[in-house]
């Protein structure tokens, strides 16, 4: 029986065990997190204390400890419901929400460190006792947020929904007793508790918001296992899946034989806030880059506005940081997320016109950093010629998509396909892959200028690297310059585009950055350190664009309708106009 299968009386063992497994995984989580900041503070780091004046007025109770620890047993008060327990969907929704608290929690907790001065245990007594065993298992790190309000909170919540005003009312008196008791025995001040508040509130929402069906996503699980039923497929994963695996055990690797010590010093220089800095910052390349696709949609542009692309591109742009395939793989999903306003003809065609303007683009962005490269930094003479032949194999590319544009793309490319597997096109195919080469043709004619427009703002948003690299080489205290800058984030690329069949590019990331930085001359644990903050900032916007894919993911397939639905369905259609 599936986890997902419907309701089933009693108790079910799997949800036990899931329920006490992720317990286990995010209070390890937590105290792995704690067992880093003590070893930061061991070493001299300084953490912010959110403390009020108030707070030196609020008494200290060590009875209250008793209070304190009812949080513990409360974290699984949700098991006592019958919804929770028999209906599998409900039960998976609780679970997220405590994931979504802990994960935004560590986030909060690794950006700005917090710490609470304590006051000492002197006296003898069964609660003195419970309170000092209390303070060695915690040291008084990751205070803001509150988890002891944020997790009672979100349980008064599922239980005011699904066990009635009565146990709704009843855990919400112990979520303000909790509250209490964590400021009486010195492990909370009081700024960390309306956040708490906030935070298991918002999570409650989410996990239980109409526009999240776990049920319907649940059937994508069948389809995942019919495409890997054939043996090319299954080869493909596995040659994917041994690339990740071996990408992940170099920066292990490479982590032993730098030293870890010397990479957490170089991370703590750069710091984890500058580091959150760095992922917000990167909101404007990825605003350039969004403005690229734009310009390539042709009239569709000003019904769409950017606003009406950002979540398909942030969507299509996580996947295509995920999935090895060269950066193809994101831009069928933007066509299905946009396939109910834009016809799919003109989907199809304005992803390819971006595809072109941003390899285009890169091609530019790597001639630069190249000529820069050998205009007085040392790099070896090997690495110069080996980029000069890719930049070459690039043009040769840019070259043959010029030439595909005056004949026709896709109407050859199915052509040639069917004929190879003795397949027959249908009429509606034809047309529509014959709409979609027209379109790409007429572009370049028809609105030169969006065509410029659209290159201009992809080879500026390669630049959001460069601003990357040198923001983390003046934190690291290294000769910091925009030709190093430049330098150093056009090899990365080099070294990303020949490594394109690794998932997320594991590895790539973090051992190009070590490589650049060796012969450089400038520190492997720097490089290491800069590596690690780049994977940081990209698994953040990866899971923002999956999480924003989870909640727009289009009809088809008979999964979740796409609240981006709206008129202008039918093919082959030029303009708003007519959709």
């Amino acid at each position: 029986m599936t986890l997902l299968s419907g309701r089933v009386p009693g108790f079910r063992g799997k949800q036990i065990a899931t329920a006490v497994g992720v317990a286990a995984v995010l209070t390890l989580g937590f105290y792995a997190t704690d067992l880093h900041m003590a070893a930061l503070a061991s070493r001299g780091r300084e953490f912010w204390s959110p403390s009020l004046p108030l707070d030196d007025s609020i008494p200290f109770h060590p009875g209250w400890i008793w209070v304190y620890l009812l949080y513990f047993p409360a974290c699984f008060a949700p098991l006592f419901l019958r919804r929770v327990r028999d209906d599998a969907e409900t039960f998976q929704r609780t679970a997220l929400g405590f994931t979504i608290q802990f994960l935004v929690s560590i986030l909060v907790f690794w950006a700005a460190p917090s710490r609470m001065l304590r006051p000492p245990v002197v006296e003898a007594g069964l609660s003195w006792t419970a309170l000092s065993w209390m303070y060695q298992i915690d040291d008084g790190f990751n205070i803001f947020p509150s988890l002891h309000v944020a997790n009672t909170a979100y349980i008064a919540c599922v239980m005011g929904r699904f066990g009635g005003a009565a146990s709704g009312a009843g855990m919400w008196a112990l979520c303000l007793f909790i509250t209490v008791s964590t400021l009486f025995v010195k492990q909370h001040y009081l700024l960390d508790l309306p956040t708490g508040l906030l935070l298991g509130t918002a999570c409650f929402r989410i996990a239980f918001s109409s526009a999240l069906n776990l049920r319907r996503w649940s059937e994508v699980l069948p389809w995942l296992q019919s495409r890997l039923a054939s043996p090319g497929r299954f080869w493909t994963v596995a040659i994917h899946g041994a690339a990740g695996a071996f990408g992940l055990g170099t920066v292990f690797w490479l982590g032993r034989h730098i030293g870890w010590g010397a990479i957490g010093a170089a991370i703590g220089s750069i710091g984890w806030t500058a580091a959150v800095g760095l992922t917000l910052l990167y909101a404007v390349p990825q605003f350039l880059f969004c403005c690229g696709w734009y310009w390539t949609l042709g009239p569709w542009r000003k019904k769409l506005g950017l606003r009406g692309i950002v979540i398909p591109f942030l969507a299509g742009d996580a996947v295509n940081c995920s999935i090895p395939s060269a950066n193809a793989a994101g831009e069928p999903v933007k066509v299905l997320l946009l396939r109910h306003r834009v016809p799919v003809e003109d989907c199809v065609a304005s992803v390819t016109l971006y595809k072109a303007s941003d390899f285009v683009s890169l091609l530019l962005f790597l001639s630069l950093g190249l000529a820069v490269a050998r205009s007085g930094l040392s790099f070896p003479r090997p690495w110069l010629w080996g980029a000069s032949v890719v930049l070459f194999g690039m043009a040769g590319v840019t070259a043959l998509f010029l030439l595909a544009r005056r004949t026709g793309f896709y109407g050859p490319l199915l052509k040639g396909g069917s004929g190879l597997m003795g397949l027959s096109l249908s009429a509606g195919l034809r047309a529509g892959a014959e709409s979609a080469d027209r379109s790409v043709r007429e572009f370049a004619a028809r609105e030169p200028g969006a065509a410029a427009l659209s290159l201009l703002c992809n080879v500026l948003g390669w630049f959001g690297g460069v601003v990357e690299a040198y923001i983390c080489l003046r934190l690291l205290d290294l000769p910091a310059g925009w030709r190093l800058a430049l330098a150093i984030e056009t090899f990365a690329l080099f070294f990303n585009n020949v490594t394109f069949f690794i998932p997320a590019r594991l590895g790539v990331l973090e051992g190009s950055r070590v490589l650049i930085f060796g012969v450089l001359g400038l520190p492997p644990a720097a490089g290491m350190a800069y590596g690690l903050i780049r994977r940081a900032r990209e698994l953040a916007w990866m899971a923002l664009g999956y999480g924003l894919l989870a909640v727009y993911w289009p009809k088809s397939n008979g999964l979740a309708p796409s609240p981006l639905a709206g008129e202008g369905r039918g093919g082959g259609v030029r303009g708003p106009s007519s959709g």
